[in-house]
């Protein structure tokens, strides 16, 4: 399903919400996170994640970085 010019706003405007998120990676809080944002393929994966999870549940992509940290840690 394509998206029409509004919905292609709102989700650049999201995808530049989450890389301001990801951009100030803390090492030190998400160890896990970071390191899998490292690459390119980590990066997109980790990104669609918090877009299929913001777009479900309406929250805030730090919500769900926090949340993506303790998962990374415990897998």
């Amino acid at each position: 399903m394509a998206l029409n010019g509004t919905q292609q706003t709102k989700l650049n405007l999201l995808r530049k919400a989450i890389l301001s998120e990801l951009m100030n990676c803390n090492e030190t809080a998400n160890p896990n996170l970071c390191q899998r944002i490292s690459t390119k393929k980590g990066y997109t994966e980790v990104e669609a994640i918090i877009l299929a999870r913001v777009l479900k549940r309406q929250e805030n992509p730090s919500i769900i970085i926090g949340e993506l940290e303790s998962e990374f840690a415990e897998a």
